[in-house]
């Protein structure tokens, strides 16, 4: 039996499709895994390489013990009366100011009180902030729902600031839906929309106030600095 140039062809093309197919679903599987691994979250540093779990993959919350010592430094942003050209934010005082301005958890509530689950949503919770040398991370968990089916999950986003003129924008580097990696441009709309969603609900509220007075420049030895506009 003699085979053709156009027999030849055909087989190593379906060869060929058979092997990305393969490699495809394995990919889709493995992703599949992770986003239904749930992440280990520990405090301090050294946990994140002396955890229980030395396979899990772990991230570091950032501290919420707080005074109330960044309720004046948000009534030094709106009135732009700075002590110097600068503020420094530390992690704790990120989530003093996320407890009390970035609390989702009243608005997941209203929408879950409708007799029926939502068909499509995703409805966050309080983000948790913490630093590492340059790098500023957002720990957001989440209520997913997709055709009624409910599942919870973190979104982790790290990433730097970038000027560009008079104001700065927040790059992420990397992103995880819980220990699954995914691509940074995929946590950018999300981290988007929720800061739209501040904007819309809390126009009048005295964070949106002093935003709209200072932009964060970038992140130096665990703590935020925040520059006049």
């Amino acid at each position: 039996m003699v085979r053709t140039k156009e027999k030849k062809e055909s087989s190593l093309t379906s060869v060929l499709i058979g092997a990305l197919a393969t490699v495809f679903l394995g990919l889709l599987l493995g992703f599949i895994v992770e986003v239904g691994r749930t992440p280990e979250f520990v405090r301090n540093q050294p946990d994140l390489v002396e955890a229980s779990n030395p396979l899990a993959l772990k991230f570091r919350l950032g501290d919420r013990q707080t005074t109330d010592g960044w309720r004046q430094m948000i009534d030094n942003a709106q009135t732009g009366t700075f002590r110097g050209s600068s503020i420094q934010l530390d992690e704790s005082e990120l989530n003093g100011i996320a407890t009390q301005y970035l609390n989702f958890s009243m608005g997941k509530q209203q929408a879950l009180q409708a007799d029926e689950a939502p068909t499509y949503a995703l409805l966050p919770e309080t983000p948790n902030f913490s630093m590492m040398a340059d790098e500023l991370q957002v720990t957001i968990p989440f209520d997913a729902f997709i055709f009624g089916r409910q599942s919870s999950g973190f979104l982790v986003a790290k990433g730097h600031f970038e000027e560009k003129g008079n104001d700065s924008s927040f790059v992420v580097d990397d992103a995880w839906i819980n220990s699954a990696r995914i691509p940074a441009f995929l946590a950018r709309p999300i981290l988007s929309r929720l800061i739209r969603s501040v904007q819309e609900i809390s126009s009048d509220s005295p964070l949106i106030a002093a935003l709209n007075q200072v932009r964060p420049v970038g992140v130096k030895e665990s703590e935020l600095i925040v520059a006049p506009r």
